[in-house]
């Protein structure tokens, strides 16, 4: 099975999320995309949400996307947890013979070598790369691996989390659900 491995802090996740999403699914014949919910982002400030929180925030915002799968594979994995870890479990808990795809985006893209086990990671997993600029040319992955979408989507959990905390919809951007979800719990407020 041919799957894509999408992990975020998704704080919260949105619109952009699932395009990636989709379009990855398609333009690279996936048959599921498993949305890895980070515990403690390595590479990234403290989420504002819980982690119980923003594995519902997935579950409601892919309720009707069947080729989507949200896991909390990370939450009882050691912390801080590394992608390559994650990786590691998910092989086990889809054994089997798998083709796994890492979903990024560009700047994490330009970062990989200083993940843990990168070296590891260019040789175990293709790489799905989300592409806001030609910026291909600065990525150090191997070219054979290394799958790219150009596509620029201007939407941000940063730019969205201010969109609550003022007291504005955001429903564009997360759904309604998601949105009602977010202002009866006053996250982000």
């Amino acid at each position: 099975m041919r799957l894509g491995v999408f992990g975020g802090s998704f704080d919260p996740p949105h619109i952009g999320h699932l395009i990636f999403s989709e379009e990855s699914l398609n333009k690279f014949n996936l048959q599921k995309i498993i949305w890895v919910v980070n515990h403690t982002p390595c590479h990234k400030q403290k989420p504002l949400a819980s982690f119980n929180d923003r594995l519902e925030f997935c579950r409601i915002l892919t309720r009707n996307f069947m080729f989507i799968q949200v896991s909390q594979i990370e939450e009882n994995l050691d912390k801080p947890n590394f992608t390559c870890e994650t990786l590691n479990s998910l092989r086990k808990e889809f054994s089997g013979k798998n083709d796994f795809f890492l979903m990024i985006g560009l700047d994490q893209a330009k970062s990989i070598d200083s993940w843990k086990n990168a070296e590891m990671l260019k040789r175990q997993v293709d790489f799905i790369v989300m592409m806001r600029d030609d910026g291909s040319k600065d990525l150090n992955l191997p070219e054979k691996r290394t799958h790219l979408i150009k596509r620029r989507i201007d939407v941000s959990s940063t730019e969205i989390r201010k969109y609550f905390k003022a007291g504005l919809s955001a429903a564009s951007f997360v759904g309604n659900e998601l949105s009602t979800y977010i202002v009866k719990r006053g996250i982000y407020i």
